[in-house]
């Protein structure tokens, strides 16, 4: 297993999973995933445009990646909601104090 966002991905999904992202031109989201494996890690820490990567490649996961893209489709919506906040209340429109 391997901890991506908090989830722990089965390494024998790892392949399948750099497959859909090569196949989409994220090599090298890819790259570090099956390095990340090769090496034992127990986690990959993953930036804002790779978790973005693969939330696109898992738009119809595979059995066993499900909760995965849950928890991506969640942070996204989340980080949507907060971007929607600060839009509708940006800092200097505020009264001062």
């Amino acid at each position: 297993m391997i901890n991506l966002v908090g989830v722990a991905v089965p390494r024998v999904l790892l392949p399948e999973l750099a497959e859909r992202l090569i196949h989409a031109g994220f090599n090298g989201t890819a790259s570090r995933l099956l390095d990340a494996s090769a090496e034992g890690r127990a986690k990959l820490e993953l930036t804002h445009a790779e978790r973005g990567e693969l939330l696109a490649v898992l738009e119809h996961p595979p059995e066993g990646l499900e909760e995965l893209c849950r928890v991506l489709r969640d942070e996204g919506a989340a980080e949507a909601i907060n971007r929607e906040r600060r839009t509708e209340w940006p800092v200097d429109a505020l009264p001062a104090t």
